[in-house]
């Protein structure tokens, strides 16, 4: 079941990985001696410190919206009670063609820096071609954690616009094709519909 979304309320992010690693830590300290409690308690500090920094890189749904609304984007969103974050699950929710869904995937280049491919729901990104585009090396699908990092959203949730960074964006022809396309709406369960062209424009693609 969809609907057209206009409010969305703000969810945090079950961070118990990195915060039982973070216990799981200070227990080990209490049993060891003294000698290595400076070496754990760093580890401590550096683990507590990637939950912050992953808490501060988390970009809301609003935001999204906001943004496209100052920039007078013709922009429409669907929210669903089912994730969203595939291409089949966003076909299926809305009746459209894998084609009309678009995919913005993360990549980190050899030197570190990120890159962000947008596709048709249909297709898959040549990494060499990618690479070659960007003239480095090598490309590598970026971590979940990376992906919050740069984008500010959850994978499968990430907009092809509005990010945490500045990304270099880059644009399969295909993409064009359709005068209205559908991509990640900043949270796993919404959806977006926008023109491609918008798109290209709001990232200098």
């Amino acid at each position: 079941m969809r609907r057209d979304v206009y409010t969305a309320d703000r969810k945090k992010h079950p961070l118990h990985n990195a915060i039982s690693l973070a216990n799981y830590n200070l227990a080990t300290i209490m049993q060891h001696s003294t000698g290595q409690l400076f070496y754990l308690s760093t580890i401590i500090y550096f683990k507590l410190n990637d939950v912050l920094l992953y808490m501060s890189c988390n970009f809301s749904f609003e935001r999204l919206k906001s943004f496209l609304e100052a920039t007078g984007v013709d922009v429409r969103f669907f929210r669903f009670t089912e994730h969203t974050t595939t291409v089949d699950a966003a076909s299926r929710q809305l009746g459209v063609s894998r084609e009309r869904i678009i995919k913005s995937l993360l990549f980190i280049c050899h030197d570190g820096s990120p890159v962000l491919a947008i596709v048709t729901g249909d297709r898959k990104v040549d990494e060499r071609r990618l690479a070659t585009i960007c003239g480095t090396k090598r490309v590598r699908r970026a971590t979940a954690y990376e992906v919050k990092q740069f984008t500010g959203y959850e994978v499968g949730a990430v907009p092809p616009v509005c990010h945490r960074i500045k990304l270099r964006t880059i644009m399969d022809r295909r993409v064009f094709d359709y005068d209205r396309v559908i991509g990640g709406g900043g949270e796993v369960n919404v959806l977006m519909e926008i023109n491609p062209n918008d798109v290209k424009r709001l990232t200098d693609a």
